[in-house]
């Protein structure tokens, strides 16, 4: 799966003044660690596994713009977009898929709930009605996109690999044009092919 550091950010941060990074899905830590060296003010993530939340929140207690929540992303976005200033430019990851099983601690299918396995249309979802619709010109960069992409071509096509990792309803399979047509008013899209495949949502002038 997808992390930050396989892919340059600091050009977006400064052409869209970005000043709070947030994401879903933190895993190892791996983004979380690269979103470090860039100025932002805060460095938030969630982790739906507590004691993998509490090892990074030890790990990371150098840095104090850094808290990782345990919790569901959904969750965690209802209860963090609303108390960050909509004037405030956003640098959102979504990588939160599969809960678990890049920890080594479940397998892609153990999840029964799909809106917990692949969030990834409930946080845009979220994203829409508590910051795109109030005027916030917050940046949003997606993982993995080849997931949701059958007929796409990427460098590394994990989803050819392991089938496991697909979604389970069968428009999702090649849902990359619903998924862009959730913001495409409010934002321009690019897909970056890199890896299993970056969707990339910025604001529109």
């Amino acid at each position: 799966m997808g992390a930050i550091y396989n892919i340059e950010i600091g050009e977006w941060i400064k052409k869209h003044n970005l000043s709070a990074y947030i994401e879903t899905g933190a895993g190892y830590g791996t983004s979380i660690y690269n979103a470090i060296k860039y100025n932002f003010d805060i460095i938030l993530s969630v982790e739906i596994d507590k004691d993998q939340t509490d090892l990074l929140n030890t790990f990371f207690r150098f840095d104090p713009r850094i808290k990782i929540f345990n919790t569901t992303s959904a969750e965690y976005l209802l209860n963090i977009l609303p108390r960050i200033p909509q004037d405030r430019n956003c640098f959102i990851f979504l990588d939160a898929h599969f809960p678990k099983a890049d920890l080594g601690k479940a397998t892609f299918l153990d999840e029964t709930d799909e809106d917990i396995r692949m969030p990834l249309i409930t946080e845009l979802n979220i994203i829409k009605k508590l910051r795109v619709k109030n005027g916030c010109k917050d940046l949003i960069l997606i993982d993995d996109i080849s997931l949701y992409d059958q007929n796409g071509k990427y460098s590394y096509e994990h989803k050819h690999e392991n089938p496991n990792t697909l979604p389970r309803d069968d428009w999702m399979k090649n849902g990359i044009d619903k998924i862009i047509s959730t913001l495409e008013e409010t934002h321009d899209y690019s897909i970056i092919p890199n890896q299993n495949g970056w969707l990339l949502f910025e604001p529109k002038k």
